[in-house]
């Protein structure tokens, strides 16, 4: 039988070919297999690996930080500043790898990969398009403000609120 939480959906491969061949199956039901297990292993691949390249990316930054600025502001001898900065990455690393491997936290990424890979994008055409009228009325709007920035300066400066007029007169 195959649930959507809680809820029978098929109880044969019959009734599974009578909804267009759909599989629906309840992830919250897996038994978990210990911090090393990996949740829905083989679902989300560039998801994870994204994710996981940003937690590296952070946790390395910080440890640099821990080495180079914490080093030299707690004068801290380098061999003190790297185990301090080993043990981050360790704890850093173990503790990323276990919010990524939680059964919620997985099935919110890999679905909302899913999700993303419906989104009707715009073609190249459409966004180089679009891009083109962004820039332009931000240019248009940055040439209307300045302007009126120079009318308000000359008009501050006859009036003799101003000491100087805009462009230092």
């Amino acid at each position: 039988m195959y649930v959507i939480k809680d809820v029978p959906v098929a109880e044969s491969d019959q009734e599974i070919e009578n909804t267009g061949g759909a599989r629906v199956i309840d992830y919250s039901k897996e038994q978990p297999g210990g911090f090393f297990a990996i949740h829905r292993r083989g679902q989300g691949k560039w998801t994870r690996l994204g994710t996981a390249a940003g937690s590296a990316l952070l946790i390395l930054g910080s440890a640099m930080f821990i080495f180079y600025d914490v080093r030299a502001n707690a004068n801290w001898q380098p061999r003190t500043a790297l185990i301090v900065a080993a043990v981050f990455v360790i704890l850093t690393g173990a503790l990323a790898f276990w919010l990524q491997n939680k059964p919620g936290n997985v099935s919110f990424l890999i679905d909302t990969d899913s999700e993303m890979k419906k989104v009707n994008w715009t073609s190249r055409k459409e966004l180089i398009g679009s891009t083109k009228i962004v820039i332009g009325f931000m240019l248009l709007m940055a040439l209307s403000l300045f302007l009126v920035d120079i009318f308000f300066g000359y008009f501050f400066f006859v009036i003799k609120v101003l000491k100087f007029g805009p462009f230092g007169q």
